[in-house]
């Protein structure tokens, strides 16, 4: 695997899946942090 400009690219199409579920994690965990907010304010 070479380090080059179009690299990382390549790795983000490959990767797409987790990118998919890992955006779906991070969502989940953000509208956690937003009721925890909510809750406190």
């Amino acid at each position: 695997m070479k380090h080059t400009g179009g690299g990382v690219f390549s790795e983000k199409k490959n990767s797409s899946p987790l990118d998919a579920s890992r955006l779906s994690v991070i969502a989940v965990l953000f509208i956690k942090v937003i009721l925890m907010i909510g809750s406190i304010l």
